[in-house]
């Protein structure tokens, strides 16, 4: 078994450019493609469980990269990762190799996807590395572990139908299967899950002529963004979801837990910030209003962000601002699910 080990690390401040270390594993079909499938997220609006329809699933993009890890729990400096590309838009997807490392047949610990692995360069950056801005990995040091970038701005963007649509790359997105399961990449058929949940957040402003926003900032006494780091294997969806529900309901109940499992997992933020942007075109966004005719602005926000409350700020065309406060415990963000608020700033 041939490894080869690729790393350059450039330090440039919180939205710098980082090199991602490679080891790769050479076996035989491990240039194949693999398909990715999107959960469904669930609707938080009155009702417990209600899905989010066909025609608002989160859908990938032409060109999008996630990495795929392929994990040792017993021999963790035989794990591995590469990324692959999406060559199909939509909630079902085909990824192939993009270049960057190949993965071998599945360790003890099976493969593990990630996305966003945003690719800035196809090819080598001059220092035998390859170029991204949202995953380190630390497998090189026989670690399971990386650092997962939460970017601290977001676009607006809307789809053919006018309708809005999530920042891309700015969803993250985890998969696994294990070894059982999925002996080769081939077979693979990752079902990914939101790490983190989407605030639609629907502001009206009853004014004989209502303004228009070109920027919301939502800033929170606790980190919303920077690196993130975990240990790989010990990330699984279900349990993750559980815990922090469960958090969501009775935070004082549960709170030994959460600092348990926290530190079983790793998790270590660095560079991190307490504000999240979304920026809208110049022109900016008019909004209604009614909550039911005023625009919907989805933010994707972090498990737990905004539990211990949150300032948003409203900037609009003009230059002028308004601010809202949110008390502790009025909104809790929670993994892959969607949450939306209506929010009167007519007086702000």
């Amino acid at each position: 078994m041939k490894k080869e080990m690729k790393k350059v690390i450039r330090c440039m401040g919180m939205m710098a450019l980082l090199a991602l270390a490679f080891t790769s594993c050479k076996k035989q079909e491990q240039q194949t493609s693999f398909k990715a499938t999107v959960a469904d997220f669930i609707v938080e609006e009155g009702e417990d469980r209600a899905y989010i329809d066909a025609a608002n699933k989160i859908h990938f993009e032409i060109g999008d990269r996630l990495m795929i890890f392929n994990i040792s729990v017993d021999s963790a400096e035989m794990s591995h990762c590469a990324t692959y590309k999406c060559i199909d838009d939509g909630n079902t997807v085909e990824f192939v190799n993009s270049g960057m490392g190949t993965v071998g047949v599945a360790l003890d610990g099976g493969y593990y996807a990630y996305y966003p692995s945003t690719l800035v360069s196809d090819g080598d950056d001059g220092f035998g590395g390859f170029v991204s801005d949202r995953v380190i990995t630390e497998l090189e040091f026989g670690e399971n572990k990386s650092k997962f970038f939460v970017a601290p701005e977001q676009t607006y963007r809307t789809d053919v139908n006018g309708m809005p649509i999530i920042s891309r790359k700015d969803f993250y997105l985890a998969g696994h299967r294990s070894h059982d399961e999925a002996p080769n990449l081939a077979v693979a058929d990752f079902v990914m899950k939101s790490i983190c949940g989407i605030w639609k957040l629907q502001p009206y402003d009853n004014r004989t002529t209502p303004r228009s926003v070109t920027k919301i900032e939502i800033e929170s006494p606790h980190h919303l963004t920077g690196w993130v780091e975990v240990i790989v294997p010990e990330i699984d969806d279900t349990e993750m979801e559980d815990l922090f529900y469960r958090y969501a309901a009775n935070p004082t109940a549960v709170a030994g837990e959460l600092a348990t499992y926290l530190n079983r997992i790793g998790y270590n933020v660095t560079e991190g910030g307490n504000k999240v942007t979304l920026n809208m075109p110049a022109a900016g966004v008019q909004l209604g209003k009614t909550r039911a005719t005023t625009a919907t602005f989805p933010i994707v926000l972090r498990p737990l962000a905004l539990t211990y409350g949150a300032t948003i700020t409203f900037t609009f065309t003009d230059g002028s601002q308004a601010v809202k406060t949110l008390a502790p415990n009025a909104v809790t963000i929670k993994p892959n699910r969607i949450l939306s608020n209506g929010m009167n700033i007519t007086d702000l």
